[in-house]
């Protein structure tokens, strides 16, 4: 022991200490009151060193931990030794394994077609973000979670097995998760927002006043601790407080897409006013305020869905021939058309790698268009009997794979061959 660093580094610096720690290791027996020569203990000498650490240390609350966390690797982001896009791993210090996307083909034909039935309808469908899951908001307030491959209730979750489904009192309009897919915001008719673990369908967070009308859009914030809600007017809530922290009210009629660009500096907000917003996350100031073309004079251009394409520009669908491709600044850089001029857009989404937008029309058929040419590719029929109804779609985060729900109760998986 005599040998080791520590040992010579001490005898060198402090000779005294050195050769009474020398005498001391040299008795037979040991004797607290020799160790310690100021007549104190252990404890007392562990209590003052306790006491120089804090007084040389700053103290920061539980809270901030994440903020703290977020300016480090700002900072390293500047000195060039993170990635300065896309994640990276604070606990192996690199950026994730991530899926890789599938090469783009247009999904064809219809797998499975779930019959939930006109009471029970989905009103909202999304996947988790690791593909595994499509999670299902229906009309009678009851939120599902199936298996996106084999298109069977999750019954390995032991709260669907007992039948404790995750539940809002009134039909849910609205779903998002957080980043990694823990946990789900679910959004209803009456105002109320939720959070849930999705792995055992515990409410970790219940907003009941978000809003006194229903909600069109739902949003977890950049760092998962705020929940972003619409309704006409949109609320900022942080999710540790359950307390409204910011709020956003220009909309002049109900928001009902919501999406952040820019690593969460810029909210973009789109509405049945048919305006799109662009609004400074930090400030809360409206920077620009756009309404898409609307091709017949006197009718009003109803916002339905954006999209935030890899390099920050964003796809509009609206109650147009036509979708809209805009900067991140507002400025409309290209239109994507559809089969028929008179054939209107109802929503849209984007296929696994980006590449493509699949636009749903008024004649319950997808139009896939691909971003960088503004060619239309393909055009699928999803229903063709008369009378039915497509009220939604959602896509597979990394595989050629859609849900299409619809008014009479039917959810449908279409697959790419």
């Amino acid at each position: 022991v005599r040998e080791v660093f520590p040992a010579n580094g001490l005898k060198e610096a402090f000779p005294e200490r050195f050769m009474r720690l020398e005498r001391l290791c040299a008795r037979s027996t040991f004797d607290a009151r020799d160790a310690w020569s100021d007549g104190g203990t252990k404890e007392r000498r562990r209590a003052r060193i306790v006491e120089a650490v804090r007084n040389e240390t700053n103290e920061a609350a539980p809270s901030r931990l994440l903020s703290l966390i977020s300016s480090g690797l700002k900072l390293l982001r500047e000195q060039g030794l993170v990635p300065t896009n896309g994640e990276y791993d604070l606990f192996i210090g690199s950026t994730p394994k991530s899926r890789v996307a599938e090469e783009d083909r247009v999904p064809t034909y219809c797998e499975k077609v779930i019959r939930l039935g006109q009471d029970a309808r989905a009103e909202i469908a999304r996947f988790s973000p690791d593909g595994r899951s499509l999670v299902v908001g229906s009309v009678d307030g009851i939120i599902e979670v199936w298996d996106a491959t084999t298109c069977k209730l999750r019954t390995d979750l032991n709260y669907q097995a007992d039948e404790a489904f995750m539940l809002h009192a009134t039909s849910i309009t609205a779903l998002d998760f957080a980043r990694g897919g823990e946990f789900l915001a679910s959004a209803s008719k009456d105002g109320e927002v939720r959070v849930w673990r999705l792995a055992t369908g515990a409410c970790l967070r219940k907003l009941e006043h978000a809003h006194s009308k229903p909600i069109g859009a739902l949003l977890f914030g950049k760092e998962s601790t705020q929940i972003i809600s619409a309704s006409t007017e949109i609320r900022v809530h942080g999710l540790q407080s359950g307390k409204m922290l910011k709020e956003f009210n220009k909309h002049q009629a109900p928001v009902q897409a919501l999406v952040m660009v820019e690593e969460g500096s810029r909210l973009v907000s789109g509405g049945a006013d048919g305006l799109v917003m662009f609004w400074d996350w930090k400030s809360g100031e409206c920077i620009r305020s756009v309404r898409p073309p609307s091709e017949r004079a006197g009718v009003d251009t109803e916002i339905y869905s954006l999209l935030a394409l890899a390099d920050q520009r964003i796809v509009v669908a609206a109650r147009s021939s036509m979708l809209f491709v805009y900067s991140k600044d507002g400025q409309v850089l290209k239109a994507l058309a559809g089969d028929k001029p008179e054939c209107e857009f109802q929503g849209a989404v984007l296929s696994p790698s980006g590449k493509l937008v699949y636009g749903l029309t008024s004649e319950n058929k997808l139009a896939c268009i691909e971003v960088a040419t503004a060619k239309l590719q393909h055009v699928v029929t999803l229903l063709d009997e008369a009378g039915r109804t497509i009220t939604g779609m959602s896509s597979h985060p990394f595989k050629n794979l859609l849900t299409v729900y619809t008014l009479d109760g039917d959810l449908m998986l279409w697959k790419s061959n």
